[in-house]
């Protein structure tokens, strides 16, 4: 189950982060990233809603520790998607996304000395090889300046917050009391989209002020983008209460192949020997990945 949630959640969030990148020319890059959540928390809280009608179980009551972690995952998913679309509007889409899939490593190095989530050997070797592919698929050159470039930095950078997100999220989803895995995926996405709202409104209305009226007027193009955010967001939700989190975001390098394809038909950017090479070996990783987690 683990595996068809967390493939259909990185196939949504290729198409949102695509159809995000449109968002760039009319929103600031904070303006693009708060439509996700204003759109997304009322479409998480109705979800979650028609799950507790039709299930009859109970509203659970959460720990004070839940919303601890849902504060710190939410901001730092916040802070990553900023990044994000900082990388992929000053490098390609591809090279931007790719780097921010260093969240997989990122997110098992955190795991293990912050959470005591150890993935063994051969996780972390099928871990390293994805992150071997996505080097080859994404450094354009071995130059010190070129690697340290704006756009992947950015990438970086957002991996680095992703791989913080996806730990402190899984750590406040199970925390619900719960034996119901989609009812603790939807109350954590709805609880988290609903913070990050407040949090990131707050700070536009404060320091970019009259965004949040452009993010009102710009719906049309913006509600797409929040569907496919909340469908995202409740698959990796899901799967992050069903799987560890370094294992989740590692088989979400899947992505990859999306935004490749994403990248080379629709945007027609480049796709030679050295990206091809890097998609086999992250889909190599993959399937070790998924070998060892049988």
């Amino acid at each position: 189950m683990w595996i068809i949630v967390t493939l259909a959640a990185a196939f949504f969030q290729c198409v949102r982060t695509f159809r995000q990148r449109a968002l760039k020319g009319l929103l600031s890059t904070n303006g693009a990233n708060f439509v996700r959540y204003i759109y997304g928390a009322p479409l998480a809280l109705a979800a979650l809603a028609l799950l507790l009608a039709t299930s009859g179980a109970p509203l659970p009551s959460v720990p004070g520790g839940f919303w601890v972690s849902a504060i710190l995952g939410g901001l730092a998913q916040i802070l990553a998607t900023s990044a994000l679309l900082l990388a992929i509007t000053r490098d390609s889409f591809a090279v931007g996304t790719a780097l921010s899939k260093t969240e997989a490593l990122q997110a098992a190095i955190i795991a293990a000395l912050f959470f005591g989530e150890h993935v063994g050997w051969g996780g972390a070797l099928a871990i390293a090889a994805g992150f071997g592919g996505v080097a080859l698929l994404t450094l354009k050159s071995l130059d010190r300046r070129a690697l340290m470039g704006s756009g992947s930095m950015y990438g970086l950078i957002s991996g680095f917050f992703f791989g913080w997100s996806a730990m402190f999220i899984r750590d406040a989803a199970l925390a619900v009391p719960t034996d119901l895995p989609l009812l603790a995926a939807l109350v954590t996405l709805a609880s988290v989209t609903s913070l990050q709202t407040l949090m990131l409104g707050a700070w536009l209305l404060v320091r970019e002020p009259g965004m949040v009226t452009k993010v009102f007027r710009a719906w049309r193009v913006s509600a797409p983008v929040a569907i496919l955010s909340v469908l995202g967001s409740a698959c990796w939700f899901l799967a992050f209460t069903l799987q560890k989190a370094a294992y989740v975001r590692a088989l979400g390098q899947a992505e990859l192949v999306f935004t490749v394809v994403a990248s080379t038909f629709l945007l027609r950017e480049k796709f030679g020997f050295r990206e091809a090479l890097g998609t086999f070996i992250i889909t190599g990783s993959i399937v070790a990945l998924l070998t060892l987690t049988r």
